[in-house]
C-alpha cells in the first residue's frame, strides 16, 4: 500500500503503537497487543527477536528494543503488519487458531491508527477500468421487475436454506462483485459487519448492466486480487446463478435480448428449431407423458418411477411450482405437479438444470444425491432432442430447412490473385514511388515543384480530391519517365513532361532591330521543335497506358495543367493571351480533341450492363444489409449440443460496421449523389437536422434554444446541404436554387415496419460511430477499424463490396447514378437536379436503358397509328 507523500501523518509508528497501547483498558488486552508487536510483526520486518521463549512473558528490555526499532519502521509497513506477522508465523508452524489470534490482535491496532487518521485508509488493488466496457443504460426501455441489486439479492437469498450458501454467495458479493465495481473493499477476513453493510448500501446504486455482467466483474477483481482459481471457480457459480434467477425472474433481461445500443434487441434471426419444423409437444407435461411412456414401453418401468419422483421432488419446485407435503409424495401431490408442468412452455426445459441448482442449494442437498437427479432430467432433455431431430429427418423430403446463418446469406465471387489488385488498381507498377521500387525517392527540387502545383491549384479552387488524383497520375508519368525512357532521379522535374521554353522577346534587350528578330526567330523554332518531341514522347506514354481514348483522356488533362503551371508567369498576358499561343498547349489542345472525337464513339472498357443491376435488386440488396445490422445474435449447426445449434453474441464492432453500410447505401440509393457528397458528409454542415421551410432552417440546437423543440420534435428531418463549393458542378449552380440557400435534399425517414431509418441514423451518432474510439471529426462516415475519416478510395470499395455481397455484380457508386435515371426516365428535370446536373447530360449520359426502351412508346404510337388508318382504308364505307 502507498501512502500519499503530500500529506504529512502526525505520529511514527513507534508512538501509534505507544498511543494505542495507552487505550486500552484491561490487563489482557495490553498484553495480547504487546506480544503481537514484539514477538510477530518486529521480527517479521528482521527487527530484533525477543530474548525468552514463547512459553516466558516478555520482558521489559525487549519491549524497549523492540519500540526503538519501531522508530525507523515506515508506515506503509506497519499497515501491513497482518499479513507480515501472519507470513511468519505460518513459518514457524503455528496453528491456524493462532495465526488468526495473532492477526486479529495487529488488525485492531491498524483499525484503530486508521479511524484515528495516523494510518491512510488502504487503496484499492482493483484496476479502475474493470467495467469500463459495460455501458450503462442499456436496460432502458425493457420492460422488466422494478428493484435494485440489494433487493434482488436479499429476495434471493431467502430462498436458500442452505447456510454455507448463503455464506459463498454473500462472500462473492461484498469482497468480489462491489469491489469491482469501484465499491468499498472489505480489509477483514471474514468482513464485519459494517464492512458488509457498506458493500450491501453501494449495492443499492449499482447499474443493473454491472449486476448482468457479475461473474466476470468479480473474476477480474480476483484476478487482481491474485487470488486461486478454484476460489474464482466458486465465486463464479455462485454469481452465475444469482443472476440466472434474476433473469428467470425477469429482474434482469437476457443478454441476447438486449441490443448493443440499448433498450430491445431488434428482431432476431429466428432460431433454426423455428425454422425447420414445430415441435409437437407444446408443453412440459406433453413431453413428460412421451418420454414416460418410452421408458415404459422399452422396459425401464423402474427409471420411469425414479423420473417422476425427481420431477415432482426438484424440478417443479425448482419452476416455483407446488412442493410435496412430506417425504414422501402423495397422489395429490403428483397430480398437483404434473398439472403445473402443463403450465411450463417446451421451450423453457432448457434452464432446468440451472434451476434445480439454484433449488439444490436452498435444500442443502448432498452432493451424492444430486448427481442421479441431474443424470434423469439431462436423459429427458437429450431425449427431447432426438425426436426433434428425428422429426426433422422425417419431414426433410418435404422441404429442406432453411437454417438462416449469418454466415452464408450473400453470392460468393471469383477473387482476383491477392496483391493483384492492389497493383493494378491502387499502385501502377510505373508510378515514381511504388511500392515494388522501395529505393525510388523524390529528389528536393522535384518535391519544391509538387509543392508549388497543389498550392496553385488549390488557388484555382480545385478541390482536395481532384489534387490528390492528379498528383497521383504525376507520380505514375514521372515514374514511367525513369523507368522507360531511362532518365535518372536526379534529373526528374515537371520539365521533363513538358519543356519550358522562352517564349516572350523584348526589343530592349538588343542593340538593333535585326539582331532582335533573329534572335526571336531562333528562339521560336527551338520552341516548336521542342514541343514537337514533347509530343512525341506524351503520345508513346499515352499508347503505353492503353488503347482507351478515355484513359488516355485523363492522363492528358494532368499533363496539359503540368504545362499550364509551367508557363502560368506568361499564359494570360498580353504578350501569350491565349493557351494556343503556347506551342506545346497548341500541340496538346489539338490532341485532345482527336481524343474526344475517338471517345464519343469507342465502346467502353468495360459495359454498362456487366456492372449494373436492376433498381429493385438494389433495394433488395439494402434491405438485407439492414438485417445484417439489426442481428446481433449468430446461430451456427452444432451436433454435440442438445438443441443442435450454439448462439452466439456478435462483437459490438461487428454490428457498428455493419450499420455503417447499411446507412452508406440507403443513403446512396435515397439521393444518388456523386460520391464526394458522401465521403464528405460532414454532421452540422453537409447533413443536417432540423426544421426547414421555404423561407429558414432551424436546427435542433436552436429548437431547443428557443424552446420549441418537445413542440415541434416531430417535424424534425435529415438534410443534405451543399453550397457551390460542396459539388463538384457547384460552379454552375442556378442562381434559382443559390437563392433559396443552396441545394437542399431531405432524407426520407423510411419505414422498415419494425424500426425507421432515422433510429438507425441517431444509433450510428450516439453508438456505432464511437465504437472504435474517441472521433475527433465532424464526418459522418469513418473508415472501418478506426476513427479517421473516409476517402473516394474507399467509399467506392464500400459500396462496390455491399452490392457484390448481396446480387454478386460490384457496382461502382457511379452506376447507382445511372440506374436511378434509367428505373424513372419519366422524370428528367427532377432526376437531373437530384444527380446535380443539367437534363441534356441527364438524358445523353444517363438514361442507360436499352434502345429497345427507348424506342416503345413511339413504336406503340406509331404502329396503333398506322393500323387505324389501314382500318379505314379497308371498311367498306
Amino acid at each position: 500500500m502507498m501512502l500519499n507523500e503530500n500529506f504529512s501523518y502526525p505520529l511514527n509508528s513507534e508512538e501509534i503503537c505507544a498511543e494505542f497501547i495507552n487505550s486500552l483498558k484491561g490487563s489482557q488486552q495490553i498484553k495480547d497487543a504487546q506480544n503481537a508487536i514484539v514477538r510477530y510483526f518486529v521480527p517479521s520486518i528482521r527487527g530484533p527477536i525477543p530474548s525468552v521463549q514463547k512459553s516466558t512473558s516478555i520482558t521489559a528490555q525487549d519491549i524497549q528494543i523492540a519500540y526503538s526499532f519501531l522508530r525507523d519502521v515506515p508506515l506503509h509497513t506497519l499497515a501491513n503488519a497482518p499479513e507480515l506477522a501472519s507470513t511468519l508465523s505460518e513459518q514457524l508452524g503455528y496453528s491456524s487458531t493462532q495465526q488468526s489470534r495473532i492477526c486479529h490482535n495487529l488488525r485492531e491496532i491498524v483499525d484503530w491508527a486508521r479511524k484515528h487518521h495516523y494510518l491512510p485508509e488502504p487503496n484499492n488493488p482493483i484496476p479502475d477500468g474493470t467495467c469500463a466496457h459495460i455501458a450503462v443504460g442499456l436496460f432502458k426501455g425493457l420492460k422488466l421487475k422494478t428493484g435494485n441489486a440489494r433487493q434482488m439479492l436479499e429476495e434471493y437469498l431467502e430462498q436458500i436454506d442452505n447456510r454455507t450458501s448463503r455464506t459463498d454467495l454473500i462472500n462473492a458479493v461484498v469482497r468480489f462483485f462491489v469491489p469491482g465495481c469501484r465499491g468499498p473493499i472489505p480489509y477483514h477476513k471474514p468482513a464485519l459487519k459494517i464492512e458488509t453493510e457498506a458493500a450491501l448500501q453501494y449495492l443499492e446504486n449499482i447499474p443493473l448492466e454491472y449486476l448482468n455482467e457479475a461473474p466476470s466483474i468479480a473474476i477480474a477483481a480476483m484476478k487482481a486480487l491474485n487470488l486461486r482459481r478454484t476460489h474464482q471457480t466458486l465465486v463464479r457459480k455462485c454469481l452465475r446463478l444469482f443472476v440466472t434467477w434474476a433473469r428467470m425472474k425477469l429482474y434482469l433481461p437476457d443478454p441476447n435480448a438486449v441490443a448493443p445500443w440499448g433498450g430491445k434487441s431488434p428482431l432476431q434471426t429466428e432460431l433454426p428449431s423455428q425454422q425447420t419444423v414445430q415441435p409437437e409437444q407444446c408443453t412440459l407435461f406433453e413431453s413428460y407423458q412421451s418420454y414416460r411412456q418410452d421408458l415404459e414401453a422399452n422396459n425401464k418401468t423402474q427409471e420411469a418411477n425414479s423420473l417422476q419422483s425427481s420431477v415432482i421432488r426438484y424440478l417443479i419446485p425448482a419452476y416455483e411450482g407446488p412442493v410435496p407435503k412430506s417425504s414422501r409424495a402423495t397422489s395429490a401431490d403428483v397430480q398437483a405437479g404434473l398439472d403445473y408442468l402443463k403450465l411450463i412452455a417446451l421451450n423453457q426445459f432448457e434452464q432446468a438444470t440451472d434451476l434445480i441448482e439454484v433449488y439444490f442449494d436452498r435444500l442443502d442437498v448432498p452432493s451424492s444425491s444430486r448427481s442421479a437427479v441431474r443424470s434423469r432430467i439431462r436423459q429427458w432433455q437429450e431425449w427431447c432432442a432426438n425426436q426433434q431431430s428425428q422429426s426433422v429427418e422425417d419431414k426433410s423430403q418435404e422441404a429442406e430447412p432453411v437454417f438462416n446463418t449469418f454466415y452464408t446469406p450473400g453470392k460468393s465471387r471469383q477473387r482476383k490473385r491477392p496483391g493483384q489488385k492492389m497493383y493494378q488498381e491502387k499502385c501502377p507498377t510505373h508510378a515514381l514511388g511504388a511500392k515494388k521500387f522501395p529505393n525510388d525517392y523524390v529528389n528536393s527540387h522535384l518535391q519544391l515543384q509538387i509543392n508549388a502545383y497543389i498550392e496553385w491549384r488549390r488557388s484555382n479552387d480545385v478541390t482536395p480530391g481532384s489534387i490528390k488524383t492528379e498528383v497521383e497520375q504525376i507520380y505514375q508519368i514521372l515514374g514511367w519517365l525513369h523507368r522507360y525512357e531511362g532518365l535518372c532521379l536526379d534529373e526528374l522535374k515537371f520539365e521533363c513532361i513538358a519543356t519550358k521554353s522562352k517564349l516572350v522577346f523584348l526589343i530592349s534587350h538588343h542593340d538593333d532591330y535585326s539582331e532582335y528578330l533573329m534572335h526571336r526567330e531562333t528562339g521560336l523554332q527551338e520552341a516548336f521543335a521542342k514541343a514537337d518531341q514533347d509530343k512525341q514522347r506524351i503520345e508513346r506514354y499515352l499508347k503505353f497506358v492503353g488503347k482507351s481514348p478515355h484513359s488516355q483522356l485523363r492522363r492528358l488533362f494532368v499533363i496539359i495543367r503540368v504545362a499550364e503551371f509551367l508557363y502560368r508567369d506568361v499564359l494570360g498576358t498580353d504578350y501569350l493571351p491565349e493557351k494556343q499561343d503556347i506551342p506545346i498547349l497548341r500541340r496538346l489542345l489539338k490532341l485532345q480533341v482527336e481524343l474526344n472525337k475517338k471517345s464519343k464513339i469507342a465502346p467502353p472498357s468495360i459495359s454498362y450492363g456487366e456492372t449494373s443491376v436492376s433498381w429493385e435488386e438494389a433495394v433488395m440488396a439494402m434491405n438485407k444489409e439492414r438485417s445484417r445490422a439489426d442481428q446481433i445474435s449468430t446461430y451456427a449447426k452444432n451436433a454435440k449440443l442438445r438443441v443442435g445449434y450454439s448462439v452466439q453474441r456478435r462483437p459490438d464492432r461487428a454490428i457498428a460496421e455493419d450499420l455503417q453500410r447499411f446507412l452508406s447505401i440507403v443513403f446512396l440509393l435515397l439521393i444518388p449523389s456523386r460520391a464526394r457528397t458522401f465521403y464528405e458528409l460532414r454532421i452540422g454542415e453537409t447533413l443536417k437536422e432540423g426544421i426547414l421551410t421555404e423561407k429558414t432552417f432551424q436546427s435542433v440546437e436552436e429548437l431547443k434554444r428557443l424552446g420549441l423543440w418537445k413542440e415541434r420534435k416531430d417535424q424534425v428531418r435529415f438534410y443534405i446541404h451543399h453550397m457551390p463549393k460542396n459539388y463538384k458542378t457547384g460552379k454552375s449552380m442556378p442562381p434559382s436554387i443559390l437563392a433559396n440557400g443552396g441545394w437542399w435534399a431531405e432524407i426520407p425517414n423510411l419505414n422498415f415496419e419494425d424500426a425507421f431509418l432515422y433510429a438507425y441514423i441517431d444509433r450510428w451518432l450516439n453508438w456505432g460511430r464511437g465504437i472504435e474510439g474517441a472521433v475527433d471529426h465532424n464526418f459522418f462516415f469513418r473508415v472501418f477499424q478506426g476513427t479517421e475519416p473516409l476517402d473516394g478510395h474507399a467509399w467506392t470499395h464500400r459500396i462496390k463490396t455491399i452490392l457484390g455481397r448481396w446480387t454478386g455484380v460490384r457496382v461502382p457508386p457511379k452506376n447507382i447514378r445511372k440506374m436511378l435515371a434509367s428505373e424513372f426516365p419519366e422524370y428528367v428535370e427532377s432526376a437531373a437536379l437530384l444527380l446535380q446536373h443539367s437534363g441534356r447530360m441527364h438524358i445523353h449520359h444517363y438514361d442507360m436503358r436499352h434502345t429497345l426502351k427507348k424506342l416503345q412508346p413511339i413504336m406503340d404510337a406509331n404502329t396503333c397509328f398506322i393500323k387505324n388508318v389501314l382500318r379505314t382504308v379497308d371498311s367498306p364505307d
